[in-house]
């Protein structure tokens, strides 16, 4: 148990002391029956008398929040009131309501609580990873390759949600591309909460474009427009006069059945500034507006337009989705951050666990 007392505050310490030890039985996170730090102890750890302390747990006594026994430390005991005894807390949204009426109770209005309580759960060590995405795509792409790193899969949030709320922040460690450092400055201003991370060169896919004998034909398939773009600029020195790129997207397609639909994508129609908005699909779309692609459809799409590939390469996402000889798998994150992220993943409880 952690209690602060500022010096410089208006309230005094006593009453710092008196109600954050109520706000923590009230919270459970002191339960019934809990024991209580010594006198000395706790004046030791917040910077009190001895003396001070003491009357803080006879206030408390005397309120019925603490119990004391001869020759033992005080300890938390269950509230009672004039309804009788106090209701077990019923879930979150019941202990959240009882905060809320203990909080106005004492005279504190609900802007105060928010900002205490949002102020508090910032300095808490962080529990889970956010992967804040550039782009939609890109973002499925780290997840898959996160996911398959450590055994689960992180939540993603978009730069324009992260602005418009940073409450996301609370209690994750965010996962950030390094180039979006300077957007995201003013909100990661504590470091120890962002991992910055980097994405890997293409040297083993040129090197696998170099070993071509002979004129061919190059696919390239992925969930993130920017990322084609980013490699069809890339690329393109090893591949004009000699060999053909075709780029593909793989878009969500019937999202009651989680389906994707393959289509053609013409970098040319990309916009480099889409980048930091919600993904863009530019690819062509169907001959008919009334024409629905069914699954069937983009079955079709896939034998047609990759078959005759000579070679294919496909990111994280699309690569086990895809068939073919020659499927050579590019990965988004450096191996150096998925590493970090292991590592970080280490101090963090897992998804679904205790």
């Amino acid at each position: 148990m952690r209690f602060r007392i500022n010096p410089l505050s208006e309230i005094p310490a006593h009453e710092q002391l008196r109600e954050q030890i109520i706000f923590m039985i009230s919270t459970g996170e002191l339960a019934i029956g809990d024991e209580m730090p010594s006198v000395r102890a706790l004046g030791r750890q917040v910077g009190l008398n001895p003396n001070t302390v003491s009357k803080v747990y006879a206030k408390l006594v005397r309120a019925k929040w603490l119990v004391e026994r001869p020759g033992a430390r005080h300890k938390v005991v269950e509230r009672r009131d004039d309804c009788g005894p106090r209701v077990p807390v019923k879930g979150l949204d019941d202990l959240i309501d009882r905060t809320i009426d203990l909080a106005q109770a004492h005279g504190y209005s609900l802007q105060q609580l928010m900002s205490g309580l949002r102020n508090r759960l910032l300095e808490q060590p962080p529990d889970h990873f956010l992967i804040v995405e550039p782009e939609r795509g890109m973002g499925e792409v780290m997840r898959e390759e996160i996911r398959e790193r450590i055994g689960y899969s992180p939540p993603l949030c978009s730069i324009a949600k992260l602005e418009e709320n940073p409450a996301h922040r609370i209690g994750a460690i965010l996962i950030v591309p390094a180039y979006l450092a300077d957007r995201l400055a003013p909100l990661s201003a504590d470091r120890g909460r962002v991992l910055w991370v980097t994405y890997s060169t293409l040297d083993p896919l040129i090197r696998a474009i170099s070993q071509l004998s002979r004129s061919s034909m190059i696919g390239w398939v992925s969930v993130s427009d920017a990322g084609l773009k980013t490699i069809s600029g890339m690329t393109a020195p090893h591949v004009a006069g000699l060999h053909s790129s075709h780029f593909f997207l793989f878009e969500h397609g019937n999202a009651k059945h989680h389906s994707r639909i393959l289509r053609r994508y013409r970098p040319e129609e990309y916009s480099p500034s889409d980048i930091l908005k919600p993904a863009v699909m530019t690819a062509s779309s169907p001959k008919s507006s009334n024409q629905k692609p069914s699954r069937s459809r983009a079955e079709f799409v896939l034998s047609a337009d990759l078959s005759c590939m000579d070679l294919l390469f496909c990111d994280s996402v699309t690569v086990s989705s895809l068939k073919h000889p020659r499927l050579i798998r590019y990965q988004l994150l450096s191996e150096a951050s998925l590493d970090r992220i292991e590592a970080e993943a280490t101090a963090l409880p897992r998804p679904g666990k205790a």
